[in-house]
């Protein structure tokens, strides 16, 4: 089984992190983080919705690979049934990067949105 790795982490303009990681299955996860006055700073993922492949499937305060802080995290996994994974679907749909980092930029306006509400 590979190890988990980070392969992006970076600040955007608006203030929130994005962290790209690949699980302990080789399938890339995507994360966008939310400052303390972010008024979802704090909430489970099941309450925040964004259009990202899968739903948001994570929340919490730790991303692997990223040094822990005030942030509190929202992620999704590029590794449902139907995607590619080494175990149980080495045929499924295999993510880019750039496919990645798409459905998190898509995913940080929503949660940028939800601030201002």
């Amino acid at each position: 089984m590979p190890d988990p790795k980070l392969i992006r982490l970076y600040s955007l303009d608006n203030g929130m992190e994005v962290a790209i990681i690949t699980n302990d299955f080789g399938c890339y996860c995507g994360y966008v983080g939310v400052g303390q006055d972010h008024s979802l700073h704090g909430q489970v993922c099941n309450n925040v919705w964004a259009n990202v492949h899968g739903g948001i499937t994570y929340s919490g305060d730790e991303v692997f690979g990223v040094e822990k802080s005030d942030v509190w995290w929202f992620g999704f996994a590029a590794c449902t049934l139907t995607d590619w994974n080494p175990f149980w679907n080495p045929n499924g749909r295999k993510w880019t990067l750039e496919e990645i980092e798409r459905q998190v930029l898509s995913m940080s306006k929503t949660l940028s949105h939800r601030s201002e509400t």
